[in-house]
C-alpha cells in the first residue's frame, strides 16, 4: 500500500501492468472511449452501440483469462486467443436489438459469459498443474488487487465529481448531467482495469499458506453464522412442510442456491488449513455440512419441479435446475474423490455456462421449446371442451403468449393456430398481438376458485378527446412491464397488477399512483362488457406537479375473492405539467 503513495511507484506499476497485459488494458481503453461516446451522442443507433460496448466488457474477463491461461502453458502460442475471439463473436451476432436496447436473451447471455469470464480468472493459472496451497494464495491477492482497485478508482471518480460539482456552483459554468456518467465510466473503464491489473498476481510458486487474521475473522465470525442460519431457516421450513403436508413455494430455491454457493465459498476459503485449524467447525466442515446439504438439495429438486411441472420451462427455472444439478453433483464429488481439488467447483461451474448459452441444449432454445409444448397442451384441452377454460388456463395462455412474443417466436405457433400471429397483427403494438391471438380463439371463461375474467371496451363512435389545457397527448399500451414506448415528456405509465393501480414514475425518481380499484368496481356494475360509455372509462387525477386524464380505449380485469386486478389496458393518456404552464 505504501507503495501505491509514491507517484514514481505508482508510474512503474502501471508501466509494468502494460508490459505484461498489453492486449487487455489496450482492449479496456478502446471500449471506454467508444463507451464514452455512445453516452455523449444521443442520436447514435443505440441498440448497436450498446452491442458494442457489452463486447467490449465481456473482452476484458476472457482476455485476462486467456492471458493467463496462455503464460502456464508450454506452447507460448497466439492459438489461445481463438478462445475469447470465438466466445466475442458469438455474443455479437446472437444479440437481438430490441426498441432502445438489446432483448433479454441477450442480457442473459452477457449475464452467462461475465460470470464465466471472470469465474476463468480464477482458474486459469491451475489448469495444467495444481497446487492447493499456491491456488489459495492466488485466490486471495486476485480478491485483494479488485477491493484496492475498485477503492482507489472509486475515490478518484468522487474527487472528479466534486470538482466539477464546485466549478459549476462556484462559477455558474453549464455542466451536461452525462459529464458524470462519463467520469464513472472512464474511472471504472480504464483506471479501475489498469490498477487492478498493476498488482495482479501471475506468479503462483508460493506454496506457504498466508492465512491472515482479517480473513479467520471474515470465515469464522461472518460467513460460518450465515451458513448456520440460512440451514436453521431452511431446516425450519422442511419442518413445517412435513407437519403441514403441503409443497414447498418456489423461493426456497433461492435459498438453498444461496446456502450452496456460500458452503462452496467456505471451503474454498479454509482448504489449506482445514485439516491442521483447532476450530472443530473448520476441521469438521467436511463431511457435515455436504451430508446436512442433502436434504436441501431434495427440497430444491421438490420446489423447481413443482414449478416445471404446472407452468414448463422458462430460462429462470431452467437456471435453478442446473443449479441443483451442480450442487448435487459437486456433493458427490467432495464425497467420491480422493483429491478433492477445490478448483473443482469454479471450473465445473464455468464450463456449464458456456455450454447451456448455445445448441438445441441452450437456455433459450429448451425455454422456447417448453413454452410451445405449454400452450399446445392448454389449446389441445380447450378444444376438446369447446373453447371453455378457467381464468386460471386463460391467463397461463397470455403468459406463454407474451414469453413468445418477447423471444420473436410467436412464429412457431403457425401451425396450431392456422395463421402467423405476427404477420396476421402486424402494425399493432407488440404488446397487444397476444390479446389479439387470445381474442381470435374465441375462448368462454368459467368462473373457477372464486376468480373471473372480463374485458371492457370504448363506444368508439362516442370518442371525444378535449385536448384544450392539456400539453401532450399519446396512446399508451399499459401491463406489468416497464416500457420505453410507454413514456410521456418523461414520465413512464405501468401497470401494477396486485395493487391495481397504475404507477407513473418520472426521471427524479418519485413514482405517483392511479387507483383503478373505483373504475374496475363501476365497470363490474355493468351488464355489458362491449361499447360502454367514455365516462365510465375515464380517470381524471391531479396531483402536485401533473393533471393526468386517461381515456380507456379497452381493459382486461379479473376479480378473485371480491378483490380485482387490471392486466392489460389500451389508453389514450393527456398530461398537463403545471410548472411549465407557470413558465
Amino acid at each position: 500500500m505504501k507503495n501505491w503513495l509514491k507517484l514514481s511507484s505508482f508510474a512503474i506499476k502501471f508501466r509494468d501492468a502494460f508490459n505484461r497485459f498489453p492486449v487487455v488494458i489496450c482492449w479496456a481503453i478502446v471500449g471506454t472511449l467508444i463507451s464514452l461516446f455512445t453516452i455523449e451522442n444521443k442520436e447514435v443507433n443505440k441498440p448497436f452501440w450498446i452491442r458494442i460496448v457489452l463486447t467490449f466488457i465481456l473482452g476484458v474477463s476472457w482476455l485476462l483469462s486467456t492471458n493467463l491461461l496462455k503464460r502456464k502453458s508450454k506452447k507460448k502460442t497466439f492459438l489461445f486467443y481463438l478462445i475469447p475471439t470465438a466466445v466475442l463473436g458469438y455474443f455479437y451476432f446472437f444479440v437481438g436489438e430490441y426498441q432502445n436496447g438489446i432483448d433479454s436473451e441477450s442480457v442473459l447471455l452477457f449475464f452467462l459469459y461475465f460470470i464465466s469470464g471472470h469465474s476463468l480468472i480464477l482458474v486459469s493459472p491451475f489448469v495444467f498443474q495444481w497446487n492447493r496451497n499456491a491456488f489459495f494464495n492466488y485466490i486471495k491477492k486476485v480478491f485483494l488487487s479488485v477491493a484496492r482497485s475498485l477503492f482507489f478508482s472509486m475515490v478518484l471518480c468522487l474527487g472528479v465529481i466534486l470538482a466539477i460539482l464546485a466549478i459549476v456552483n462556484l462559477f455558474n459554468v453549464n455542466v451536461s448531467d452525462k459529464r458524470f456518467f462519463q467520469v464513472f465510466v472512464f474511472s471504472l473503464g480504464i483506471m479501475n482495469t489498469w490498477i487492478c491489473l498493476a498488482d495482479f498476481p501471475t506468479e503462483t510458486k508460493n506454496t506457504s499458506v498466508e492465512y491472515t487474521k482479517g480473513l479467520e475473522i471474515l470465515v469464522k465470525y461472518i460467513l460460518l453464522p450465515l451458513l448456520i442460519i440460512y440451514l436453521i431457516i431452511l431446516y425450519l421450513y422442511g419442518a413445517k412442510i412435513v407437519i403441514n403436508w403441503t409443497l414447498p413455494k418456489g423461493w426456497v430455491s433461492y435459498l438453498v442456491v444461496v446456502l450452496s454457493l456460500l458452503g462452496f465459498v467456505i471451503q474454498i476459503l479454509i482448504d489449506p488449513i482445514q485439516e491442521k485449524d483447532k476450530s472443530l467447525i473448520i476441521k469438521r466442515f467436511y463431511p457435515w455440512f455436504y451430508i446436512a446439504l442433502l436434504p436441501m438439495v431434495v427440497l430444491l429438486f421438490v420446489a423447481i419441479f413443482r414449478r416445471v411441472s404446472e407452468y414448463g420451462i422458462t430460462e429462470r427455472r431452467y437456471l435453478v435446475i442446473l443449479m441443483a444439478l451442480w450442487i448435487l453433483g459437486m456433493i458427490i464429488y467432495m464425497f467420491v474423490s480422493k483429491t478433492k481439488k477445490v478448483k473443482t467447483f469454479i471450473t465445473s461451474f464455468t464450463i456449464i455456462g458456456i455450454l447451456i448459452s448455445f445448441g438445441l441444449w441452450s437456455v433459450f432454445s429448451v425455454s422456447t421449446r417448453s413454452q410451445i409444448n405449454q400452450f399446445k397442451k392448454v389449446y389441445n384441452h380447450i378444444q376438446k371442451d369447446q373453447l371453455i377454460t378457467s381464468s386460471s388456463k386463460k391467463r397461463q395462455m397470455e403468459s406463454v403468449l407474451r414469453y413468445l412474443q418477447e423471444k420473436n417466436q410467436l412464429f412457431q405457433l403457425e401451425s396450431l393456430l392456422g395463421y402467423n400471429p405476427e404477420t396476421a397483427f402486424q402494425g399493432e403494438s407488440s404488446w397487444r398481438i397476444p390479446e389479439k391471438v387470445i381474442d381470435s380463439l374465441q375462448i368462454n371463461v368459467k368462473d373457477d376458485e372464486g376468480l373471473s375474467y372480463r374485458y371492457f371496451n370504448l363506444n368508439e363512435s362516442e370518442l371525444i378527446i378535449r385536448t384544450e389545457g392539456y400539453s401532450t397527448l399519446k396512446i399508451l399500451y399499459l401491463n406489468d412491464y416497464k416500457s420505453e414506448e410507454n413514456k410521456i415528456a418523461g414520465y413512464n405509465f405501468s401497470l401494477n397488477e396486485k395493487k391495481n393501480i397504475i404507477e407513473v414514475k418520472s426521471t427524479k425518481g418519485d413514482v405517483l399512483d392511479i387507483d383503478l380499484n373505483p373504475l374496475t368496481q363501476k365497470l363490474w356494475a355493468l351488464t355489458i362488457d362491449h361499447n360502454v360509455k367514455q365516462s365510465y372509462l375515464t380517470i381524471e387525477k391531479e396531483f402536485e406537479e401533473l393533471e393526468i386524464k386517461i381515456i380507456i380505449d379497452n381493459i382486461s380485469s379479473q376479480k378473485e375473492n371480491g378483490k380485482f386486478m387490471t392486466t392489460h389496458a389500451k389508453c389514450y393518456v393527456l398530461i398537463r405539467e403545471k410548472n411549465a404552464k407557470k413558465k
